[in-house]
């Protein structure tokens, strides 16, 4: 977000001195169009991944999926499992860009965060707890960094951004 704020005032600056300079184009050096051209790249990706839309599959009647992807290759998954209507429990996992499954890599010990620590498996089952004893309400879990980790939910180290955008896209519908 940062680097979009610093790409719209470097535009905003070029319009302003291009509105009061003459007719003739000031010719620009090479670095400028370079540094200009990265700082679009840049902002263009970062917006991208912000608007990352989730997308919603009903698997049954019973069953609902909502999958985000992460803009590298991964995507998250929030299962939600219904009864009368209501939803009863969420079941997280993230199928990487080889096609692996996250939450069953770190089941067969595959996939190790921390040596000692609670798998990456046990990490989503307790975020999948917390909503479900907090009735669903995604606003219930609140992140303390830019990175997408929250305390809401203890022991929970993992980035949950993507989880909750997924969870809350099924559970609005």
């Amino acid at each position: 977000m940062k680097k979009f704020a610093v790409l719209a005032l470097a535009l905003s600056a070029m319009f302003t001195l291009t509105a009061c300079g003459s007719k003739e184009a000031a010719p620009q050096t090479e670095a400028a169009v370079e540094a200009t051209t990265e700082a679009t790249t840049e902002a263009t990706t970062e917006t991208a991944e912000e608007t990352t839309e989730a997308v919603v599959e009903e698997i049954s009647e019973t069953e609902k999926v909502g999958k985000v992807s992460d803009g590298e290759g991964n995507t998250t998954t929030a299962t939600v499992t219904y009864e009368n209507g209501a939803p009863v429990s969420i079941k997280f996992d993230c199928i990487q860009a080889d096609g692996s499954s996250k939450y069953e890599a770190a089941e067969k010990g595959e996939y190790v965060m921390t040596e000692g620590g609670k798998t990456w498996s046990e990490q989503a089952d307790a975020l999948a707890a917390f909503l479900a004893e907090n009735n669903f309400d995604v606003t219930k879990v609140t992140l303390t960094d830019e990175e997408g980790h929250t305390d809401a939910v203890s022991g929970v180290s993992i980035k949950v951004p993507t989880m909750l955008k997924a969870a809350e896209a099924v559970l609005a519908q």
